[in-house]
């Protein structure tokens, strides 16, 4: 299928943690590339529960005695408790057989990592004791509790799905769609810890090659990763496997260090619309599954010096209907964003994705300000479009105001259909992955009922 923004016919035209590595650009296949990456090194953001979508890039001397927040999630028996246990270089959590329900509970552990203070939270995912023994009441309390007790915390640093490898189960994008996108509105890192490998014939890492590629499927992507095996090298000792667990610890602690930035709480404000957000998206993921839970994606997008939609080529810029790798798409334009700004008319559940496109000026920057605040953006992802010489200028900027967005360039001239296709890609990934605003509270119930089909018959082969 050809990728980029295709009207619809007919449609409606009204250690010390240190920074980590760029996030690689999704480059589309059926184009050559033609979006510009940003060679600066782009801040990692983290969600601050207190004030809901608000993030630093500055450390100070209250987060430091809190220490970073590591959310640990991923089916049972994938190895989160051995994982722990070897960071910490000691037993300090007991390994769990799954068999009572526990979804959403967590079990906080401090460790020292580079001389910093690093709280993980072993946090059992969906898949952990549901098959009949979770009510939906007590799953949407657990999440409730964790948030809460996450804010007190001082916020979500970094996400880190515990994968069993060898093989790729369809049912981990379930776990992938509430943590990254649910709870943590696709505004902190992600990554991927990939455990069992210890009997890989060449290299651990090698598991990855084809391994990314099997979680592509599924659209779960990530900002980095480790292959590893979670045996405790106490029980190796002078075996082929010593060497390789303590590979593993170094891996998965330069990991976190890579892929964690100290950030600064803001005053807080309630929470409640976070949680009722987070809730929300949880119970429709439940109702209509992962893959087709969002029959149609919403995003908002204000343009003011760069153009990244033409009148020419769409028509009336007010609603625009389009198709992006398959997925339904309603892009709604923001508006000349004057003193007399009308906030644009979204659906009850809120945008999916917010887009502004503008160089960085002050009048920019109050622009950017309305259409942040008027369309809720500490609940979704934003997407800052500006041209090469403003990317570390509005990095910058959003830093020092809190907001954490995914900033990009694009070329100078007229976008044509390739560099569109590049920003397409980035729109499909960053878009909150949800239902509409109606939902049946009933409809979650069956799903905890259910046996879980998907854990057996699915095992996709990897590497």
């Amino acid at each position: 299928m050809a990728r980029g923004l295709q009207t619809s016919p007919g449609s409606d035209t009204s250690a010390k943690l240190v920074p980590g590595p760029a996030m690689p650009v999704r480059k589309s296949t059926d184009w050559p590339p033609m979006y510009t990456p940003v060679q600066h090194q782009p801040t990692i953001f983290r969600m601050d529960l207190d004030n809901p979508g608000v993030t630093r890039g500055r450390s100070s001397s209250l987060e430091i005695n809190k220490g970073r927040n590591i959310v640990i999630f991923g089916d049972s028996g994938v190895g989160k408790s051995s994982l722990i246990n070897m960071l910490a270089g000691r037993k300090t959590a007991e390994t769990s057989n799954g068999v009572l329900g526990c979804t959403f509970q967590s079990h906080l552990h401090t460790i020292t990592i580079g001389g910093e203070k690093v709280n993980l939270w072993d946090t059992a995912g969906l898949d952990e004791g549901t098959r009949g023994r979770v009510q939906p009441e007590v799953a949407e309390r657990n999440l409730t509790k964790l948030l809460r007790e996450l804010r007190s915390a001082n916020g979500i640093h970094l996400l880190v799905y515990c994968i069993r490898g060898p093989t790729v189960r369809k049912s981990l994008a379930r776990n992938y769609v509430i943590f990254y996108s649910a709870i943590c509105r696709k505004k902190v890192p992600i990554v991927a810890v990939v455990t069992g490998l210890e009997n890989e014939a060449s290299s651990m890492e090698d598991w990855w090659i084809k391994g990314e590629k099997e979680l592509a499927k599924y659209k779960m992507r990530f900002d980095d990763h480790a292959c590893v095996t979670t045996i405790s090298s106490e029980k190796v000792v002078g075996t082929v496997f010593e060497e390789r667990s303590i590979l593993s610890q170094q891996l998965v602690r330069k990991l976190i260090v890579d892929n964690c930035r100290h950030t600064t709480t803001r005053p807080s404000s309630d929470t409640n619309v976070f949680i009722k957000a987070a809730l929300h998206d949880f119970r429709s993921v439940m109702r209509f599954g992962w893959e087709n839970v969002q029959p149609l994606c919403s995003v908002v997008f204000c343009q003011t010096d760069i153009t990244f939609f033409h009148p020419g080529i769409f028509g009336d810029l007010r609603k625009i209907n389009s198709q992006i790798n398959g997925r339904s798409f309603v892009f709604q334009y923001a508006g000349d964003l004057s003193e007399r700004y009308i906030t644009p008319r979204i659906s009850k559940g809120g945008a999916d994705l917010l887009i502004f496109a503008g160089t960085m000026i002050d009048s920019n920057k109050e622009k950017f300000r309305k259409f942040y605040t008027s369309c809720s953006g500490e609940v979704c992802p934003v997407l800052v479009v500006t041209d090469g010489p403003s990317v570390k200028e509005w990095m910058e900027h959003l830093d020092a105001q809190g907001i954490g967005a995914r900033v990009i360039s694009i070329p100078s001239s007229s976008m044509d259909g390739q560099t569109q296709a590049e920003l397409c890609d980035i729109i499909d990934e960053l878009c909150l992955v949800r239902a509409p605003a109606r939902y049946r509270r009933t409809n979650l119930l069956r799903f905890f009922v259910r046996k879980g089909k998907e854990s057996a018959g699915d095992e996709i082969p990897a590497p």
